[in-house]
C-alpha cells in the first residue's frame, strides 16, 4: 500500500514543473507527509506547513468565518476555506483541503506552470490521499 509520501512524490512527478507535494494536519500544523525535489529543504516544508495552517485556521481567517457566520445566522462549526491559490516570485502554490478531513494538500510548480495543469493533478490526487488521512469521524 502507498504511503502519504509515496502519493506526494507521484503528484510532483506527474505534475509539469512540480517541486513539491505535502500533506499537513489542520489541528496540529503538522506535516503527515511529503515530498520535495532538492530545491527544498525540510526546514522550508515545515514554514510552508505552518503557514498553510494559519492561513486555513488563523485567528484572522477564523474572525472572518465568525462574521460571517453571525450575518447570515448560521451556527454550524464548519469552515468556509476550501482551496488557495498564490504566487510567489519563482512559484506557485496550490492547496486543498481533503474532502471530510482537517486536512489540506499542498502543491508547489515552477513559474510560469501551467495553473489548470497544476489543479487538475492536485484534485485527481485527493481520492487516493484522502483514504490515508482520519475523517472527522475518526
Amino acid at each position: 500500500m502507498a504511503t502519504l509520501t509515496d502519493l506526494c512524490k507521484q503528484l510532483v512527478e506527474n505534475t509539469p514543473d512540480g517541486v513539491a507535494a505535502n500533506v499537513i494536519d489542520l489541528g496540529s500544523g503538522l506535516m503527515l507527509g511529503g515530498h520535495f525535489t532538492s530545491d527544498f529543504t525540510t526546514d522550508h516544508f515545515e514554514a510552508v506547513s505552518a503557514a498553510a495552517t494559519n492561513l486555513y485556521r488563523g485567528k484572522e481567517t477564523l474572525r472572518v468565518e465568525e462574521l460571517v457566520k453571525a450575518q447570515r445566522g448560521d451556527t454550524s462549526d464548519q469552515h468556509f476555506m476550501q482551496e488557495v491559490q498564490f504566487a510567489t516570485i519563482n512559484l506557485l502554490h496550490f492547496i486543498k483541503q481533503l474532502p471530510d478531513r482537517d486536512a489540506i494538500v499542498c502543491l508547489v510548480t515552477r513559474k510560469p506552470g501551467n495553473v489548470g495543469m497544476g489543479w487538475a493533478t492536485l484534485k485527481a490526487s485527493l481520492p487516493k490521499i484522502a483514504p490515508l488521512v482520519p475523517s472527522f469521524e475518526s
